[in-house]
């Protein structure tokens, strides 16, 4: 349930901005998210629900927004 409120987060605004994640196992937790707009909704929207994820593995979660570079024609 916890990865599900996160994961719920990071499609916030339904526009499926998130294409990708990348996760550093540490003291804590690290997540790349690689994002094809402005997810700045997604990204708080992650934070907030990741407080049950911290308690139940007990790590803190950071989360850092990285935008896709996008081909140009």
């Amino acid at each position: 349930a916890s990865l599900l409120r996160i994961a719920d987060g990071l499609d916030r605004t339904h526009f499926s901005l998130v294409r990708a994640l990348h996760v550093k196992l540490g003291k804590q937790i690290t997540i790349q998210v690689h994002l094809t707009g402005d997810a700045e909704m997604e990204l708080w929207a992650a934070k907030s629900r990741a407080d049950l994820f911290e308690q139940v593995f007990r790590r803190r979660v950071q989360f850092s927004g990285m935008p896709l570079k996008t081909r140009q024609s």
